[in-house]
């Protein structure tokens, strides 16, 4: 079933916003698209609040009604979430709404300007020029803690990040552990040379086992590689992400089980594997968004392999997350972790791909056709 939040429950749009971003936002700004006479809860697209009310105010606001727009939204809210009290605040709210406002010009109609800090939320409305009713009393911010969209995604096992930073943390690795698992996978590096296409296939054939493992497969598991297995097969799959024909065999096989729960027909890194996976990620006809719980799984474990890789193999792993992320819809976890990877490896092109298609606000298939995200 597909949660619809439509704009008559405020309370349960601002407690949705965290999830949909993926982190608790502080000092931003949330353009939430509208779409359609029912005023569905679309994308959300977020920037610092200190960014929004600076010099590239206007470029920004363009920027962010720019994603609403092509997200179908025919109205927009404007979030603003801020520090100190409303008086203290309004100038800021004011200056924000006025930019999108101009930004938004005739074809989006701005529907709300919200303001929340720390211990209220204010639900103001605008005339086009100024906003309106902002000195009514406002409600506690712990009202957003006992919502029924906050209850739904504890159900499906979201969770928010402290911080915009953490959501592109892995998992710390004991040195031990990582020197035995880099040296693990130096040795198994060095066997690529011999027979290079045995090697590939091996190493696909490895990550999907560890996928199917992991609950990515059929049989429906709950292990993954860690801290409590050995280190030497962990340092094998993140050497193995340095040679880019098993990487994007890996994000193939990712997607197949990230989209269906199960095990795919194909193990290979064939390049037909790789281009009707990435079909589904691209394709506006074709493309499916993943399932949460499989999705899940497998990001677990390219997240545990990147926190044993060395340089190389991190920013592929890294990489590949991005993509994952993309696809998922969360544009800003998917930034930072294409960040993470070119500060790795600064000519990773995987990563400088997401990154331009962050900056073209380039939408997921799934998203691109105006197919609601699965639960």
């Amino acid at each position: 079933m597909t949660t619809i939040l439509r704009v008559r429950e405020p309370r349960e749009i601002l407690a949705y916003v965290p999830y949909q971003l993926g982190f608790s936002p502080r000092r931003s700004v949330a353009l939430i698209s509208l779409r359609g006479p029912r005023q569905r809860v679309g994308l959300i697209a977020r920037s610092d609040l200190s960014d929004m009310t600076g010099q590239r105010s206007g470029e920004l606001a363009a920027s962010l009604v720019h994603c609403v727009r092509r997200d179908g939204g025919e109205s927009l809210l404007v979030v603003v979430y801020a520090d100190g009290d409303v008086r203290d605040a309004m100038p800021a709210v004011e200056h924000v709404a006025g930019a999108v406002q101009q930004a938004a010009a005739a074809d989006i109609d701005v529907g709300g300007v919200w303001l929340v800090t720390d211990d209220a939320f204010h639900v103001c409305g605008w005339d086009g020029e100024h906003v309106v009713d902002w000195d009514l009393p406002g409600h506690a911010t712990s009202e957003l803690q006992d919502t029924e969209v906050g209850a739904t995604m504890v159900l499906r096992g979201q969770t928010i990040a402290p911080s915009r930073e953490a959501m592109a943390e892995v998992p710390a690795v004991p040195q031990r552990r990582l020197r035995a698992a880099q040296a693990a996978g130096s040795r198994y590096w060095r066997l690529r040379g011999a027979d290079r296409d045995r090697w590939r296939l091996e190493a696909v054939e490895l990550w999907c086992e560890v996928l199917d493992a992991a609950g990515g497969g059929a049989s429906g598991g709950t292990a993954r590689p860690g801290s409590e297995g050995p280190a030497a097969p962990v340092g094998r799959l993140a050497a193995s992400l340095r040679d880019v024909v098993v990487r994007d065999a890996v994000l193939a096989q990712a997607v197949l089980r990230g989209v269906r729960g199960d095990v795919p027909d194909a193990h290979g890194p064939g390049t037909e594997v790789v281009h009707d996976a990435m079909s589904l990620v691209l394709d506006p006809v074709v493309g499916r968004s993943p399932d949460p719980g499989a999705l899940r799984s497998v990001v677990g474990v390219v997240e545990t392999v990147a926190g044993h890789a060395t340089r190389a193999g991190a920013a592929e792993a890294f990489a590949v997350l991005a993509v994952l992320a993309w696809w998922e819809g969360s544009g800003a976890r998917a930034r930072l972790l294409a960040a993470a990877a070119l500060q790795r490896v600064p000519a990773n092109r995987l990563a400088l791909l997401v990154e331009q298609v962050l900056d073209g606000a380039v939408p997921p298939g799934w998203a691109a056709r105006g197919a609601a995200p699965r639960e």
